[in-house]
């Protein structure tokens, strides 16, 4: 049986709802959604490396592109091991490539065996290394999963170090990918990781994954400082001059009738204390308008924080 038989029988086994799903997935290519999470991807990468291995490691995105699955693999050599993944959630596979002599390097780093072991792209790996490798592409497929919980919540099982089968139907070559390209470092040592994604696989939210992102919501805080500043500008201050004062007995005091007066120590040209609340705001000497009316002119400094208090 060719593979386009093969691919045939498969989606005879689909329902019409699963196969417009998976025409939306093969017909576009651009996914903007998917590829702002990337970043959110690699920034996470870091800190997951460095807990596992326990020393600094710092991941850079070379950057992200849609191939089909032949030119995705035909960009992968010997010089790297495969990590094949499967996701229950996605019902579809995904792969980790990443140069041997990089994995070799971080391995050793965990098991402290840094100066005990060649390094280069023919490095074999014990049954114990290969589970830590196992390991590690889970830690960074986690990384992966949780940039795309807005999407769905996912996991991947690292289920082995080998090639994909370019015979089934998920990785037929004419087929789209997704290719995250990473480079990996720690210390003096860097490496490529590639991510390689079947469109396939995540058919089911390809419309997700294919929209554009909302725009971040705005923020505001500049616009309310000058809503408020517009509002305080406009807002009324009860102001009140204060002439003088003076100590009498209260024996005098309960002794002012209608016409008594009461002598104030200082002079009419004597400068006042004008309040906002019980705040001094400024000093000023009184004076008359033409027109007769009480007035003031300032004499000192206008301490505006006080009547914005």
């Amino acid at each position: 049986m060719t593979e386009a038989d093969t691919q045939n029988s498969k989606e005879d086994e689909l329902s019409v709802e699963e196969l417009m799903i998976l025409a939306a997935g093969q017909s576009s290519r651009s996914l903007p959604f998917l590829e702002t999470k990337v970043g959110n991807f690699v920034d996470e990468v870091d800190a997951a490396l460095t807990d596992f291995v326990g020393r600094p490691v710092t991941t850079e995105l070379e950057g992200s592109e849609t191939l089909t699955i032949g030119d995705a693999l035909s960009r992968l050599d010997e010089s790297g091991t495969y990590l094949m993944s499967f996701s229950k959630e996605w019902d579809g596979e995904l792969l980790i490539w990443c140069e041997t002599d990089l994995l070799g390097q971080l391995v050793d780093t965990l098991l402290g065996t840094d100066s005990q072991k060649e390094a280069g792209p023919d490095r074999t790996f014990t049954r114990l290394e290969a589970r830590i490798i196992r390991q590690l592409g889970g830690r960074v497929l986690a990384q992966f999963g949780s940039a795309l919980s807005e999407v769905r919540e996912l996991e991947f099982d690292v289920t082995g170090l080998e090639e994909p089968s370019t015979e089934s139907h998920e990785w037929g070559a004419e087929k789209d990918c997704f290719v995250i390209n990473l480079l990996i470092s720690k210390e003096e040592v860097s490496g490529k990781m590639v991510l390689v994604l079947p469109f396939s696989t995540f058919a089911v939210d390809h419309e997700k994954l294919a929209s554009e992102p909302e725009a971040p919501p705005e923020d505001r805080t500049e616009t309310w400082r000058t809503e408020m500043s517009e509002t305080l500008a406009h807002s009324g201050v009860k102001l009140k001059a204060v002439l003088g004062s003076t100590h009498v007995p209260l024996s005098n005091a309960l002794s002012w009738r209608e016409g008594s007066t009461l002598r104030l120590r200082s002079g009419s040209s004597a400068e006042v204390q004008v309040l906002c609340g019980d705040h001094s705001v400024f000093k000023a000497v009184p004076g008359r308008r033409t027109s007769g009316a009480l007035a003031l002119r300032i004499t000192s400094d206008v301490e505006l924080e006080r009547i914005a208090e």
